[in-house]
């Protein structure tokens, strides 16, 4: 796959298509936050952002983003993810995922495809686990490559 995927300059797929932390160059996080006067919590608002070039279509891209066997290769901290129901990924498809970050506990959470526009949005929900971070991507066709967007966002508890 790392042949498929690879756009010109890149060692690999992982390089590319990392959505773990490490890979993020530009964060922003850790912002108090309210929500409103009428709103009792406040939380850390998290938010990375990451902008990259694969050198294939979005068609591919976006196929190869929503396939759950390939979520290893872009996020290293899984270690694994079963979906939820039968079928293709599509609006609404579920997955339990587990994950091992560096210098942390496993834990598990399951996720949703809250936005599929193919190949041009997903978005992904996180339904339950310890932190509610969801991701968006969008995909724009540049010449015969695709230009990735990938913004992850969410409050952190506690």
């Amino acid at each position: 796959m790392d042949a498929l995927v690879r756009a010109p300059g890149a060692k690999s797929v992982s390089e590319q298509m990392t959505f773990g932390i490490p890979h993020f160059r530009s964060v922003g996080m850790v912002a108090r936050a309210f929500d409103g006067p009428t709103a009792a919590w406040y939380g850390y608002v998290v938010r990375f952002e990451e902008t990259f070039t694969v050198g294939r279509p979005p068609e591919v891209v976006f196929a190869y983003v929503t396939d759950p066997s390939n979520l290893a290769d872009g996020q290293t901290a899984h270690t694994t993810t079963e979906q939820l129901a039968d079928g293709p990924p599509r609006l609404g498809s579920r997955f339990r995922e587990r994950l091992k970050p560096p210098l942390s506990r496993e834990f598990e959470q399951v996720t949703e495809f809250t936005q599929f526009d193919r190949p041009r949005l997903l978005r992904v929900h996180i339904v339950e686990g310890p932190f509610p971070v969801d991701g968006t991507w969008s995909f724009e066709r540049d010449g015969p490559a695709t230009r990735v967007h990938f913004v992850a966002d969410g409050r952190l508890r506690g």
